[in-house]
């Protein structure tokens, strides 16, 4: 598959990220009155909509390269733990992100 080649995104990944957004969203919610949490969740996440209206292999590559350890990175300087749901559905999403992607360069 071309990198830049435009496909839908596949039905089981498109709902792993539906839910991950609704995840992130309740803990946006739940802990609004700690900015610097909900601002590591929501920055993780705003790329998501345009990753599923948009599908294109790349923009999964640099959410899963990129966004993904980034959050992992903040979260550890604000001396949080990644949320279980965000964990389980990174879990789920890996091995999509495997089959369309292949596995991460070294």
């Amino acid at each position: 598959m071309c990198e830049t080649e435009k496909i839908e995104c596949p039905e089981p990944l498109r709902g792993m990220f539906l839910e991950l957004l609704r995840g992130t969203l309740l803990w946006i919610r739940h802990f609004a009155d700690d900015q610097r949490f909900c601002f590591v969740m929501a920055d993780q996440a705003h790329n998501i909509p345009g990753l599923i209206a948009d599908f294109k292999v790349e923009l999964l590559r640099y959410y899963w390269g990129i966004e993904r350890p980034c959050c992992l990175h903040a979260l550890e300087r604000i001396n949080r733990q990644p949320p279980a749901t965000l964990i389980e559905a990174w879990n789920a999403i890996e091995p999509e992100y495997l089959r369309l992607c292949g596995a991460p360069e070294k």
